[in-house]
């Protein structure tokens, strides 16, 4: 074991905790050096649509590192049985939907309902100052816990209110306690969840601006001008919005701590995030040329996870 308490290649085998690690290194460096060039050139739409990406990069790593086996697809689930076999779930089904179902308002309700007794037992991510989750490693337990430390000395801000500090230190000790009864795979785990949820957030500010940039930038252009760079990267940058947004749909996880699905609300408003994105994308096109069935057919696609 290394002094970054990160186990090197044994027996021949790589270690894939410590190549994670040597990644996330170097994706803070890339970070690093994308945030100090936006310093000097701030309303450069690529520079944080790239800084977005590296960002995004990080936290999927991290999602198939702590993703649990129990939440994998079944074979079962992708094979015809005999209809003897399965008579009496097709039985069921049949019955469920001749139950009268709930109008959409009142599912709406019971979805938010839903919604607000899950925010008084999940947290998105521990701290006020996210940059922590990006200057560390996620995969090195040395680094996790500078993390850990950092963010519980910083834990409480002057400019938050008294409730999100007292669910800040409730959660804070909840993972600490971990920790000291060595119960180290669940603090890690929980860590892995806070550390996506915070990734993502900071990725989809950064195409945020970068779309608005984009747009600004666009809106300035002279009608006269031929082919400009700028004409396509508006278009693109939504669709990385409209794409990242169905990815986490897809996910079905919401993380944070604890993990756990997504809640039905949360889902809906990811897939109306994401239809707007793609009708977004197919708007901001000019090029009359452009294939348009990809965008249609995702949007059919997120169109089905809303309205179930």
């Amino acid at each position: 074991m290394n002094n970054d308490g990160d186990i090197r290649e044994r027996n021949g085998y790589p270690n894939d905790r410590n190549d994670l690690s040597l990644y996330e290194r170097s994706v803070w460096k890339k970070f690093d050096c994308i945030l100090n060039d936006l310093c000097y050139s701030p309303v450069n739409p690529v520079g944080w649509a790239n800084a977005a990406l590296c960002l995004w990069s990080k936290a999927n790593l991290i999602c198939d590192r702590i993703s649990s086996p129990s939440s994998s697809y079944r074979k079962e689930d992708f094979l015809i049985s005999p209809l003897g076999e399965n008579f009496e779930k097709i039985r069921k089904a049949t019955k469920a939907r001749e139950e009268p179902s709930l109008l959409f308002d009142d599912m709406i309700k019971i979805q938010e309902k839903e919604c607000q007794e899950l925010n008084e037992t999940w947290l998105p991510c521990l701290g006020n100052d996210l940059s922590a989750y990006i200057r560390h490693s996620f995969a090195s337990f040395s680094s996790l816990l500078e993390c850990a430390c950092e963010i519980s000395e910083n834990i409480i801000d002057p400019n938050s209110n008294q409730s999100d500090e007292e669910k800040f230190i409730k959660f804070d000790h909840i993972v600490m306690n971990m920790y000291l009864t060595k119960k180290f795979s669940s603090w890690q785990l929980a860590w892995g969840g806070m550390f996506v949820q915070a990734l993502r957030v900071i990725a989809k500010r950064c195409l945020r601006l970068s779309f608005a940039v984009a747009i600004e930038q666009e809106s300035r252009l002279d009608s006269n001008r031929e082919d400009d760079d700028n004409e396509q990267i508006v278009p693109e940058i939504a669709k990385t919005i409209a794409t990242n947004f169905y990815a986490e749909l897809q996910g079905g996880m919401l993380y944070g701590l604890p993990i756990q699905q997504i809640p039905k609300l949360i889902k809906r408003k990811l897939a109306q995030n994401a239809l707007q994105e793609f009708k977004g994308t197919i708007e901001n096109l000019r090029d009359d040329e452009s294939e348009l069935w990809p965008y249609h057919f995702m949007i059919g696609k997120v169109s089905v996870s809303y309205f179930s």
